[in-house]
């Protein structure tokens, strides 16, 4: 099996706070964003995957910022990977299967899972970093341990219980509101019983908006919304067979008044089955208690 280096993650976080105490470029000397409210438009997803094309690179140099923040959950993810396997700590994840939807150029959380010997699928929507993916991890690739797919999340289809992992990392809030939460539910299908969903999405509700720009730069184009925190969870919440085992939220940081995202990490029970046999696992210490679904879940995408 194909090893990566040895991760430092003390180093990596340490990097990723010192890019934050950085200055960004002057806003005097890029071009000025400008956001503006609009519906769902029909090439939506054309002209993100475009967008992130074009800037690939300038972005990878911006995530360095918030580096940190993605090691953080996929260490919390993976400590809990480790410690559900009937009870036994593992060392490895050997032959485990994780699908990345959103996976960029695979580092840092693709990098984490394939160095724990996790079978990863990565999904982007923009061909530039597949590609980027391919160079990245290339013995990982000619094994098969890591598979890149160029393909919007909206598309995918796989078989209930694939999966013991799904991720979903500043993906969820480029889709239109409706489609988050039908994916949402997609993915709580996708996972085997005791698996793990991973998401993140900006805290504050928008209905959506479009920023030119974006990064100040002349090709940088980005379609943002989210249900916010209090309507998204309760739908999380009210899936069936799924519960929040990890719910944060990272304070607003930078120049520029980046947005607070709420960061969730869901089990589904490990009596879960398609044929829906067996009862609610309670068994995870410190967890956050399931409610009830309420009105505002039955107004979101069920289906």
């Amino acid at each position: 099996m194909p090893r990566l280096p040895f991760l430092n993650y003390g180093s990596i976080l340490r990097e990723s706070q010192q890019a934050r105490r950085d200055s960004r470029p002057s806003r005097g000397t890029v071009t000025q964003p400008n956001i503006t409210t609009v519906d769902p438009l029909e090439n939506l997803k054309q002209r993100t995957g475009k967008s992130y094309d074009s800037i690939a690179l300038s972005y990878k140099r911006w995530t360095v910022m918030y580096r940190g923040q993605r090691f953080t959950y996929a260490i919390k993810l993976i400590d809990l990977l480790k410690k559900e396997q009937a009870g036994i700590t593992l060392v490895r994840l050997h032959r485990m299967r994780a699908l990345e939807v959103g996976c960029g150029d695979g580092t840092p959380v693709a990098e984490i899972l394939l160095s724990e010997d996790v079978n990863v699928v990565g999904v982007d929507i923009s061909e530039t970093q597949i590609a980027r993916c391919r160079a990245h991890f290339p013995k990982h690739t000619d094994t098969r341990q890591a598979s890149w797919i160029h393909r919007d999340m909206m598309e995918l289809r796989y078989p209930w219980e694939r999966f013991d992992v799904v991720i979903a990392l500043y993906c969820l809030l480029h889709l239109p509101r409706e489609e988050q939460a039908v994916f949402l539910k997609r993915a709580a299908k996708w996972l085997r019983p005791g698996g793990f969903l991973l998401f993140n999405f900006p805290q504050e509700e928008n209905e959506g908006e479009v920023e030119e720009h974006w990064l100040g730069l002349e090709e940088g184009w980005v379609y943002r919304s989210s249900w916010g925190e209090e309507k998204l969870m309760s739908f999380v919440e009210g899936l069936e067979d799924m519960e929040v085992v990890v719910k944060g939220v990272t304070e607003a940081e930078g120049r520029n008044g980046d947005p607070k995202f709420v960061w969730v990490i869901a089990q589904k029970s490990i009596w879960s089955n398609s044929l829906k046999i067996g009862k609610p696992y309670e068994g995870q210490r410190g967890s956050y208690r399931t409610r009830q679904r309420t009105s505002i879940t039955n107004n979101l995408v069920n289906q």
